[in-house]
């Protein structure tokens, strides 16, 4: 017994390496979080389960929208479910939520939900998702393993492999933070895939094929899209003789043409029936008024842009690009060509999304799906370079780990922006890491012309001392105009914006009752051209109603301030909003 559990072990070692200093990472390093099932994608890839087996409101074809509101209550979560006609569509599909499923119906059936809100959002099945996440994870690095023993790969490279593309890459954040997104399960799927469709070109044998046409099924279930992997097919061959050989061997056997189709439709049907108990149509658009612009793809955007450049936050695959070169230079064009042909296909796909961002999230992530076919010519690479040349690539390697996991923790704690990054904000921060610079990215900028001034209150010029709280102004808001009114107030100062400078600036309104402002910004946060320059910057706070009162007191003071530095012409200028429309701050 204990040498078959030896045996395992030593048959999994490198992934239960990886997946033990992932945790330790997660915990001692970027945090821990309760939430694993975020919002819109993540919840809509999750929400078939409960929809289903907890709250059995999966069914409703048979009930429009308009006539039965109650069996819609839970389903009209914004981000989830489209209108589709006279019902509503969950716009995701249900691939990932099939994977979670063992994982789920544990805890459905092991846990005690009674007298709790039974929702199928709880901690418990928050953190369900999480190690299902790390055991899909934990399997596509298995197939990775796989995948490059088949090309002859050394085991330290193969490693070497599986470490980047947990550390070096968004994977580390997917695997937690944002745990219910689909990405890390296609990367397992598309990981399953590639092998036996090696395997298929090398032995050509029928297993190999239906398996493939069944995984491609759910790869199609997990997120549509992805079925594109049908375009490595020929970079997986190897050469074009196998290609070839292996396209004929299918079409010579129409039987296994058959089965294999078969199957991947029956995989897929799944979805169709979804759809339809939805619905009642089987084929349904779920995703409605999105879709693709193939004539204006955003291809520099998606590759380069400081918002979410697939080079710029995951630098190490920039050693893809290099392995093709070298592949190009060394008699193996045909490997270069075909991978290079794939990429710019999947490239130019992902790029013509009407939103080529793919929202709120962190990297360029429909690439996370593929990463299998990016890390088979680094490890190549790797495994036939010359000891110096390792040495450099490895030494590299350890930096883009370090850049990711630092991003990771960035994107976390709101130091990094999850739509909104441009260049100077992505420099402002590069590997800040200190509390000071939480939020800094994230400031909300007003429309002045939805806002009206009705005072302004000048403070003056102070020199703020180290080490020394000061008071900067103190009144009462009796003496503000129509102070009831106001909806934001913006506190305009001059100063060098010193990256080193660690002070903050305390405002708070308050009477003897209550306290109906208290907001502690570190003075980096009312930059507003650019660190380590001296110029007018500014911070708009926003306010709630206060009451009429004589007892409110409006107070602004420096706190642990770290060195001297002056303040110029500081004023409080109250704005009252022109609409109640505009109370709200611009995104």
């Amino acid at each position: 017994m204990i040498h078959k559990i030896t045996s395992i072990f030593r048959f999994f070692v490198s992934e239960l390496i990886i997946l033990l200093l992932l945790l330790v990472v997660i915990k001692h390093y970027i945090g821990e979080v309760d939430n694993h099932i975020g919002l819109a994608d993540g919840k809509g890839y999750y929400e078939y389960l409960p929809s289903t087996f907890i709250r059995h409101d999966i069914l409703r074809k048979d009930f429009k929208v308009t006539e039965n509101e109650s069996l819609y209550k839970e389903v009209q979560t914004i981000g989830v479910y489209n209108f589709y006609k006279d019902h509503t569509v969950n716009k995701y599909t249900c691939g990932t939520a099939i994977l979670q499923s063992p994982f789920f119906f544990y805890t459905y059936f092991t846990t005690d939900r009674s007298g709790k809100a039974d929702d199928g959002y709880q901690s418990s099945f928050q953190e369900t998702v999480y190690f299902a996440t790390l055991f899909y994870l934990f399997l596509g690095l298995f197939f990775l393993k796989k995948i490059l023993q088949l090309y002859e790969i050394k085991w330290p490279v193969i490693f070497f492999a599986q470490l980047l593309i947990v550390f070096a890459t968004p994977i580390t954040h997917y695997s937690h933070y944002e745990a219910s997104m689909s990405h890390v399960y296609s990367f397992f799927a598309i990981a399953v895939f590639t092998y036996t469709s090696i395997l298929y070109f090398k032995r050509q044998k029928a297993i190999y094929f239906i398996v493939a046409c069944l995984i491609l099924g759910f790869i199609f279930l997990i997120r549509q899209v992805n079925v594109l992997v049908l375009f490595s097919l020929p970079f997986l061959a190897g050469s074009w003789v196998e290609f070839k050989s292996g396209l004929n061997s299918i079409f010579s056997k129409p039987k296994w043409l058959v089965i294999g189709v078969i199957g991947f439709l029956s995989i897929v049907f799944i979805q169709l029936l979804f759809w339809h108990i939805q619905t009642g149509d089987f084929l349904v658009y779920s995703y409605q008024n999105e879709g693709f612009d193939f004539l204006n793809p955003e291809f520099i955007n998606i590759l380069f842009s400081y918002k979410k450049g697939l080079f710029l936050y995951t630098p190490v695959l920039l050693l893809s690009v290099l392995s093709v070169l070298i592949f190009t230079f060394s008699m193996k064009q045909y490997l270069a060509f075909t991978w290079l042909g794939f990429f710019l296909l999947i490239t130019y796909v992902f790029s013509s999304w009407h939103y080529w961002e793919y929202g709120c999230s962190y990297g360029s992530r429909p690439y996370i799906d593929f990463y299998v076919l990016f890390f088979i010519p680094i490890a190549l690479m790797i495994n036939h370079a010359s000891i110096i040349w390792k040495s450099l690539i490895v030494l590299v390697s350890f930096g883009f780990i370090y850049v990711n996991i630092v991003q990771t923790y960035q994107y976390k704690e709101y130091i990094l922006h999850w739509i909104n990054m441009d260049k100077a904000k992505y420099w402002t921060v590069f590997l800040q890491t200190d509390e000071r610079f939480k939020g800094l990215v994230w400031k909300e900028p007003i429309i002045e012309s939805n806002y009206r001034v009705v005072d302004e209150k000048k403070i003056g010029d102070f020199t703020i001392q180290k080490n020394n709280n000061q008071i900067l102004i103190r009144i009462n808001t009796s003496e503000i105009s129509e102070f009831d009114l106001v909806s934001i107030i913006q506190l305009k100062i001059e100063t060098d914006f010193n990256i080193l400078n660690k002070s903050k600036i305390l405002i708070s309104i308050d009477d003897s009752l209550e306290n109906y402002l208290w907001d502690e910004r570190s003075i980096l946060h009312f930059y507003n051209s650019r660190l380590n320059e001296f110029h007018t910057g500014s911070f708009n706070y926003k306010l709630n109603s206060v009451k009429k009162s004589e007892n409110v007191t409006l107070t602004i003071l420096s706190t642990s301030s770290n060195m001297d530095f002056n303040i110029q012409n500081a004023k409080l200028i109250f704005l009252k909003s022109k609409n109640e429309s505009s109370l709200h701050l611009e995104q």
